[in-house]
């Protein structure tokens, strides 16, 4: 097995191949204009995604116990780029809406990953934010939400629990206070928190203490050493369970608890001076995917601190460097991103790319209020631009325009007029 080292240098000479093409380098981004050899192709992504709607039952075995992300990641492929699922053909949001629900569980609420499987608390957040994308009445109409608040009641630890001979092992939740297992006797960690505490907020359970109590301590307990957050206490810090802390952090209301000097200085880091994209541990190669996971934590450090971790606007990081890598190494010109070059494309790279690469090509306009005020303050998304439109509150590499993508909400990684959509809908529902 190749180690680090060599593999670092193989995959950054490769990469320097591939901005050499280019005429570009991540330190040159600000000055870049070749706009004729940077673009996003946005119909070509969109049809990437039609074509994997289409074949929806048939591929991607390797994520069968996460089925219901896939719908997620498939329609919000199609909002980033500016094709919204409500323009689709109605055949086919009844398609994606038949999918969904068969795997949720009218037993015990929830969704699980296949029909087989136990309801999950990760697959129940890819499908009701699959739900919000796709915003009909008949999609809502899925969720049952008092068998959703029960489902959550049984999946949160209020108070840990010892391990008794008294107790059945379906009876046993193992985690801290406040923590989330992701599913009956399952394994605890910061996704799960995350996950559950999206629900909670879409559904309108909020303020509840009995889903909500510890959590935030338990998140504080998880931040390390070197700034970031871990998946629990004692781990070690990584790009996904930062934003899932953070995010969560933020709606408790509870940001305070976090040492936000050591998370950006964290942060900032992750960012690579050869590559321009995110890695998401130290030590580690660069991956597209974290153009989302660590992209974000920029926009939500600058609600967190009401709007004073920015620069004229900008993140505290290159948010041209990140667009440069997203599209000179992993683009496909068939449609779809890569994490790395000379890979191959999937769903997931797609979507959390093109996520982290529209956060990157926005500037600041969150100024964090009260808790209840968050998903107001996640403004209406920014109406398309044409030319001779008001620019200055974009940051797009080479100034091509035409690679404008939709603003997506950090936290709830949506757009924010179909996540208001959904909260209304359940609120009188």
């Amino acid at each position: 097995m190749a180690s680090l080292s060599e593999s670092l240098k193989d995959l950054q000479e490769l990469i320097a191949e591939f901005y050499e093409l280019a005429d570009y380098t991540p330190l040159g981004a600000k000055e870049y204009n070749e706009k004729d050899m940077c673009n996003i192709d946005k119909g070509t992504h969109a049809q990437f995604a039609l074509n994997n709607i289409l074949s929806l039952n048939y591929g991607y075995q390797s994520v069968d116990s996460g089925s219901p992300w896939l719908p997620y990641w498939l329609t919000n492929i199609l909002e980033i780029t500016m094709n919204p699922i409500e323009e689709l053909p109605s055949v086919l949001r009844k398609k994606l809406t038949k999918f969904l629900k068969n795997l949720h569980n009218d037993e015990s609420g929830g969704f699980r990953g296949q029909i087989s499987l136990q309801s999950h608390i990760a697959s129940t957040y890819g499908g009701l934010m699959a739900i919000v994308n796709i915003g009909t009445e008949e999609a809502y109409q899925i969720i049952d939400k008092q068998k959703m608040k029960e489902f959550l009641t049984e999946v949160f630890c209020k108070v840990k629990q010892e391990p008794s001979s008294t107790l059945k092992s379906s009876e046993m939740k193992v985690g801290e206070n406040g923590a989330y297992i992701m599913h009956e006797n399952g394994e605890y960690d910061l996704r799960a928190c995350y996950c559950a505490l999206i629900i909670a907020d879409i559904l309108g359970f909020l303020p509840d203490p009995d889903l909500t109590e510890g959590m935030s301590d338990l998140i504080a307990s998880c931040q390390t050493y070197e700034g970031g957050i871990a998946c629990n206490p004692y781990g070690e810090a990584h790009a996904g369970y930062t934003y899932c802390g953070l995010s969560c952090m933020i709606l408790l209301g509870e940001v305070d608890k976090l040492n936000l000097d050591r998370l950006i200085e964290w942060a900032v880091n992750r960012q690579l001076e050869m590559e321009g994209g995110f890695n998401g541990r130290i030590n580690k190669l660069v991956d597209s995917c974290y153009n989302f996971w660590m992209g974000a934590i920029f926009e939500m450090v600058d609600m967190a601190t009401k709007g004073k971790a920015n620069i004229d606007g900008q993140w505290l990081c290159s948010q041209l460097a990140l667009q440069g890598y997203s599209i000179f190494c992993c683009q496909s010109s068939e449609g779809g991103f890569k994490d790395k070059p000379r890979k191959g494309v999937d769903v997931y790279h797609t979507m959390y790319a093109l996520a982290g690469t529209s956060i990157c090509q926005h500037k600041s306009h969150f100024h964090q209020k009260k808790v209840e005020e968050i998903s107001e303050e996640n403004k209406e998304d920014d109406p398309e631009l044409s030319e001779g439109d008001d620019f200055d509150e974009v940051c797009i590499l080479s100034k091509n325009y035409n690679n404008l993508l939709a603003r997506l909400s950090p936290i709830y990684n949506a757009r924010m007029c179909l996540v208001k959509k959904a909260k209304e809908f359940y609120k009188e529902n």
